[in-house]
């Protein structure tokens, strides 16, 4: 923490003009100090002294994100989105600020480009979680709507499963391939590339012994992703149930969708 003499150098070096960025650092101690109301009206006047600073437009949207004012967060990241599409701290703001709005998917595209540059920074796996809890709330809040006509059959086979699933999410994706395979007896249903069904089960069946041979748990879910294709695996009681989709920022909506569905439709694991 900067010293109470550092912090009147800064000051004076900023008000005097000797520094106009040295209101940067000084913004950064009183967020510290949770002096927001002092940090904003010095960011202000510090971004109207040098109003092309991308530090110091993104320090004045995170101050705002502090004082719950996201709208004008938002605003300010717009400001600077042009000049740095992919700065980090700019983009870190940005999915906050719409995390907390609830614009989910917004938040998910900004994510997914988050995800892209630097899946390891601590803030992105906290923005991660934060989107993911959302979801759920949503999910278990809010009825997922179903088409008319949706219900489970007493007795149903895999073909029943996979175009029940595949009239749900037909108008959420793109689906480049979809199966759903007995693991016991029975025969399997797959609709477009059998190569993508192909490789879900042989993911199913390494995972599951490699947990065997580990003793640890059993496999429920399996996401396989590349630059062009997303492939989703679903393991419940009697099928596996995969779906593999065009390559999507929008995969987390896309991915409870399915579950749900499924979970519909089939036992889950026990």
């Amino acid at each position: 923490m900067a010293a109470v003499g550092e912090l009147f150098q800064l000051e004076s070096d900023f008000l005097s003009g000797r520094n106009p960025l040295a209101y940067i650092p000084l913004c950064h101690a009183l967020r510290r100090q949770k002096k927001y109301i002092q940090a904003l009206e010095l960011c202000q006047r510090g971004v109207r002294v040098g109003p092309s600073s991308v530090a110091g437009r993104t320090l004045l949207a995170r101050i705002l994100s502090d004082l719950g004012r996201y709208e004008e967060a938002l605003r300010e990241v717009s400001k600077v989105e042009a000049e740095a599409p992919h700065a980090m701290g700019v983009l870190v703001e940005k999915a906050k600020c719409l995390i907390r709005l609830r614009r989910l998917m917004e938040a998910d595209v900004v994510l997914h480009t988050l995800n892209s540059l630097n899946p390891l920074d601590p803030q992105v796996q906290v923005l991660n979680r934060g989107l993911i809890e959302l979801r759920k709330h949503e999910m278990l809040s809010t009825p997922l709507p179903m088409k008319s006509g949706f219900m489970r059959k007493p007795s149903m086979t895999s073909r029943d499963i996979l175009e029940l699933v595949r009239d749900e999410m037909k108008d959420h994706c793109s689906i480049l391939s979809l199966a759903v395979i007995p693991k016991g007896a029975g025969e399997p249903a797959i609709e477009g590339k059998e190569e993508a069904a192909e490789v879900a089960y042989k993911f199913y069946r390494d995972s599951t012994q490699s947990c065997k041979d580990l003793e640890v748990g059993a496999v429920r879910l399996g996401i396989i992703e590349t630059a062009e294709v997303q492939l989703i695996v679903l393991v419940r009681q009697g099928s596996l149930v995969s779906l593999a989709i065009q390559s999507t920022p929008s995969l987390g909506k896309i991915l409870y969708r399915f579950q749900t569905v499924v979970g519909e439709l089939v036992n889950p694991v026990t």
